[in-house]
């Protein structure tokens, strides 16, 4: 497996994850802290993003988010795995079994640096308010959690037509983003 090119796919994947959530919400990525959170509650939608006022929501984008962003993800993680240890993972689309093969000292990492992110941020408080009080979605950002409820967004949300009465969400997009470069940044420093 190519190491660098696999990297550059990293980044592509992450900037077209970036112009669909501008595409979807009508605003700059630079504006945005946060991506959106996408819940699916039988066939009502719900899309959750503080901060932003006058967004312009095109729900033709969600599901190419949702799938890219997953997807995106996965390449992360993957890469990530690949810098630590050399094992390619031979996991799928599976977020959660994709973690699982990462080491005990990475996972730990990830989660302590994911609860960092979320408690210097507003807006992450704000989206916890709004699904959990208004949305009436059980909501937090445990890291294990976030993973587990994202685990087949690659394929739910493609085939999303198939099981109209599904409940499942994507959430924590960026800020997994964000605890993955700085765990890709440490690595890479040794």
């Amino acid at each position: 497996m190519n190491i660098n090119y696999l990297e550059i796919c990293t980044q592509r994947h992450h900037k077209a994850t970036l112009a669909l959530v501008e595409k979807l919400v009508g605003v700059p990525s630079e504006l945005v802290e946060t991506c959106p959170v996408i819940a699916k509650k039988g066939t009502e939608l719900h899309m959750v993003m503080p901060g932003i006022t006058g967004l312009t929501i095109d729900y033709d984008f969600v599901n190419p988010y949702i799938m890219n962003g997953a997807f995106s993800l996965e390449l992360k993680m993957k890469f990530l795995n690949l810098i630590e240890t050399g094992n390619k993972i031979e996991a799928g689309h599976r977020l959660l079994g994709i973690f699982s093969e990462l080491s005990n000292d990475t996972k730990e990492f990830l989660r302590e640096n994911l609860k960092i992110i979320v408690k210097n941020s507003s807006t992450c408080k704000e989206v916890t308010k709004i699904l959990n009080q208004e949305s009436k979605i059980q909501f937090n950002w445990d890291l294990h959690k976030l993973l587990s409820n994202s685990d087949m967004a690659f394929e739910r949300w493609r085939y999303i037509y198939e099981s109209s009465d599904d409940s499942t969400w994507f959430a924590g997009y960026s800020e997994i983003q964000k605890a993955l470069d700085l765990r890709i940044a440490d690595l890479k420093s040794r």
